[in-house]
């Protein structure tokens, strides 16, 4: 559809998309003479009384996708998924062909790629957990009157699905609507000096939604036809996840160099920084070098995409820097985050001095934003206070079954304690910061830690450890890698005093030092 083929020396192209800008008016000549057609109740198979499929969109005679209705008071959309699942042929040539397939109803909207029978995936593409009510239409009406209008749905072609390649498999890619909406409201809204803050949950996503928005920023003209943004800067905090958007941004790219990888050093980045690279995807940890450089640049508009920004961010930095960790004591570990907390700090700082800049718009996403995250990239409301530009709720991400509900089965326990006291009153002395150390100092005692872990033993061996056919696992998140070591020594002690027949596994990176003792990250 997108680059048409060749066959006996001839090439033929299939479809025009809508251009982004007006340089070449034969390009609007050409997008204009697309036929968009709908047939309805269309008989697919080739024999009496074939089967047949409620609605078929086709562009120049090509089926693109396929749409069963249902009446939510007699049938609803689960027959719809059902029809699909069961009655629909997944090798028949017109659902290999076609980019997505919507089984609707007048309530709600699945989608799905690929159909594979029972296995079939259908996805929500509802604008909320429930749709809003709409006068005089359906709930579902966007589809139709929003969705699939001539415009979008050739922008949707040109610009947003791709085929996936994960593991040996291919797999058509089309967006769920929140990522949908959300890069379009973006791209419509933005502007150079102009910041936003989109809080999506984990399960939104977010990797191809950033991907899209990149693409979609590169490709967005002003009314003269010059680009809005010279240059797109993603930056990630975390290398793992930065290797998945380098990936994923470069799976959309449809014209080979458009996106640049910064995975050597800053100078390759300095490059592609001075000569004008269209996407560049990098780390947080060159974050600075980032900003020294284009605050140089005033004539060239940047777009900076930051992941996961929030102010733990740069604490994370601050630790990934670090080889190893060398303290001897749990004082000590705790200082460090301490530190961590304060590099956070000045690097936001110093974001925020960047921020007001009228050649950079910040993009920033994070599925729990902090009240400085929301006044640094938030917008404003009429009450005065500071909204995410766009959301996708951790709760819409449960119900719809992207995530779990970590607080399902949530149980507390209580902690009593006593202190001696050893000094008189001191007028000088923070009540409130005096009973954080305090408390600090009782959970990082090693009795304490001994008591912590006889609970949680007890918890998994007489309520967990025969579940999932004797297969249940345990996890425990600390609150720093010391602190994971000493329990797992404490867990260890316990289970040799009791002859448990079980194991324990503990992981962080790089090394910990404790009692002079050195401990791999994994042991």
């Amino acid at each position: 559809m997108r680059n048409g083929f060749k066959d006996v020396g001839c090439y033929f192209k299939l479809f025009y998309p809508k251009p982004n800008n007006s340089k070449n008016p034969d390009l609007f000549k050409h997008f204009g003479q697309n036929i968009f057609s709908v047939i309805d109740e269309l008989e697919y198979q080739e024999k009496e009384n074939g089967n047949r499929i409620d609605l078929v969109i086709f562009i120049n005679g090509i089926p693109i996708l396929t749409i069963e209705l249902k009446d939510t008071f007699s049938q609803g959309v689960e027959n719809a998924i059902k029809q699909y699942r069961n009655d629909r042929d997944g090798h028949e040539k017109i659902f290999k062909r076609c980019l997505v397939h919507f089984a609707m109803s007048d309530e709600k909207i699945f989608m799905a790629t690929k159909l594979q029978g029972n296995e079939t995936r259908f996805l929500p593409f509802n604008k909320g957990l429930e749709n809003p009510i709409v006068e005089n239409d359906y709930k579902t009406s966007y589809l139709y009157n929003d969705i699939l209008q001539i415009n979008k749905l050739s922008k949707l072609i040109s610009n947003f699905i791709f085929i996936e390649n994960k593991d040996g498999k291919c797999t058509p890619i089309f967006p769920r609507y929140h990522q949908l909406d959300c890069v379009n409201q973006l791209l419509a809204d933005c502007a150079p000096g102009q910041n936003y803050l989109i809080e999506h949950s984990a399960g939104s996503g977010k990797t191809k939604t950033i991907a899209w928005l990149a693409h979609g920023l590169l490709n967005k003209f002003d009314s003269l036809n010059e680009r809005v943004y010279d240059m797109i800067i993603v930056v990630s905090d975390r290398k793992v996840i930065d290797g998945q958007l380098q990936n994923q941004v470069k799976d959309i790219e449809k014209v080979k160099g458009i996106v640049e990888k910064i995975d050597t050093n800053s100078k390759q980045l300095g490059e592609a920084l001075k000569t004008g690279s269209n996407i560049v995807v990098t780390t947080i940890h060159k974050f600075h070098y980032i900003l020294d450089e284009v605050k140089d640049m005033p004539t060239r508009n940047y777009a900076v995409i930051i992941d996961e920004a929030h102010s733990s961010q740069t604490g994370t930095m601050a630790r990934n820097m670090r080889q190893s960790l060398n303290t001897n004591s749990l004082d000590e570990a705790e200082m460090l985050d301490y530190v961590d907390d304060d590099v956070g700090k000045e690097l936001l700082k110093e974001i925020e001095s960047f921020r007001n800049l009228n050649n950079i718009s910040f993009f920033a996403f994070t599925a729990t934003p902090k009240p400085k995250t929301l006044e640094m990239f938030g917008t404003m409301d009429e009450s005065g206070q500071y909204r995410p530009f766009h959301v996708y709720s951790m709760e819409q991400a449960i119900k719809e079954g992207f995530i779990l509900d970590v607080l399902e089965n949530y149980l507390t326990y209580q902690t009593y304690f006593n202190l001696v006291k050893t000094i008189e009153d001191d007028p000088d002395f923070e009540e409130k910061k005096a009973k954080r150390v305090l408390r600090k100092f009782v959970e990082e005692h090693r009795h304490a830690i001994r008591m912590k872990t006889e609970i949680m033993m007890d918890h998994f061996m007489n309520s967990t450890k025969n579940k999932i056919r004797g297969k249940a696992r345990a996890m425990v998140v600390t609150r720093s890698r010391l602190h994971a070591v000493l329990y797992k020594q404490a867990f260890d002690k316990y289970i040799k005093e009791n002859d448990y027949p079980i194991k324990t596994l503990v992981a962080f990176t790089g090394e910990v030092e404790h009692d002079e003792k050195r401990t791999p990250k994994t042991l």
